[in-house]
């Protein structure tokens, strides 16, 4: 059985200084992930190191509390294709902001004292998430501050290398489609405003019989009613933001099916299709993917140009 306890794994990242020491320095760069995952709590005693497990602990100091939640920190290359799980705490109910913090910070400068170097960090937009980056955030502007220097944009320092806190395309997504049920998008078009409805969704043909274009075969899978959403799928979210939705709606608002409003949620969705997709790309080797935004971004690919586009959209 591996030995694994909580905190920084010291043998793991024995491991990662070597293979760090025989990269290129492009190869180097990574991202520290974090997220929390509920466990039933549970108390085992180990009879060959004399140990009970299963208490509050970040590796240096024990609570006479039973842990239910689980902190895990993971690194990912940038460049190179690899991930790593490097650290793991336990705590009663999630971790706090402040000492999620303090976590992070301690895991960074390990990754970092190992050889790789840290551009970024990515959350799911979890309260005591939030809280960390927040905190973080926070302390990097009063030491600049007391400095007299500007804090330039979110960023936070750990061994005065900048990092770029980031949430989860994913969570995002869903966090987006949520605020859609119960409120508005508005957006300029051609110098007019356009609004889009959760409304123009729920108002497309989903009962066999009715007329519809050849692709609305996948609506009506989709679980429209406010109460039958999965809040936590994100393949839900995903399958109603695309362009196979977005083709469907003006479509049918073009030939007067449904409301000519619907024109404006159709650019809406196409519009998060495309984006979700810049952010959601892979390393293959394949020269050529159903969608350009879904190969790796590099200087020559539309990514730049989409990004771009989507701050003014």
């Amino acid at each position: 059985m591996a030995d694994i306890n909580a905190s920084i794994n010291k043998k793991l990242m024995a491991q990662i200084k070597k293979s760090a020491q025989k990269m290129k320095p492009e190869h180097k760069l990574c991202v520290v992930l974090f997220d929390e995952m509920s466990l039933k709590p549970n108390v085992t005693y180990n009879e060959r190191k004399d140990r009970v497990s299963g208490f509050v602990t970040n590796g240096q100091d024990t609570q006479p509390e039973y842990a239910d939640h689980a902190q895990v920190f993971m690194i990912r290359g940038l460049v190179k294709n690899y991930k790593q799980p490097v650290a793991c705490t336990f705590s009663q109910s999630a971790t706090k902001g402040p000492e999620l913090a303090k976590q992070l910070k301690a895991v960074i400068t390990e990754i970092q004292q190992a050889g790789l170097i840290v551009v970024a960090t990515v959350c799911d937009q979890g309260t005591n998430d939030v809280n960390c980056i927040k905190y973080l955030l926070q302390e990097i502007r009063g030491i600049l501050l007391r400095k007299s220097e500007e804090p330039e944009g979110n960023i936070i320092l750990v061994n005065n290398q900048e990092i770029i806190p980031l949430y989860d395309p994913p969570h995002l997504m869903k966090c987006i489609r949520n605020n859609l049920i119960t409120k508005n998008i508005q957006y300029k078009k051609d110098s007019k405003v356009q609004t889009a409805k959760w409304e123009h969704i729920t108002a497309l043909p989903r009962k066999p019989g009715q007329q519809r274009h050849k692709t609305g075969a996948k609506i009506d899978r989709l679980p429209l009613h406010s109460c039958k959403i999965p809040r936590m799928k994100v393949k839900f979210t995903t399958q109603l933001f695309s362009q196979t939705v977005a083709t469907n709606m003006g479509y049918l608002a073009d030939k007067g099916i449904i409301s000519e409003d619907a024109k404006s949620k159709a650019d809406v969705i196409l519009f998060f299709d495309k984006l979700f997709d810049s952010v959601n790309g892979s390393y293959g080797k394949r020269k050529k993917h159903s969608k350009s935004l879904l190969g790796p971004a590099t200087p020559n690919s539309v990514h730049r140009k989409t990004w771009t586009e989507s701050k003014i959209f």
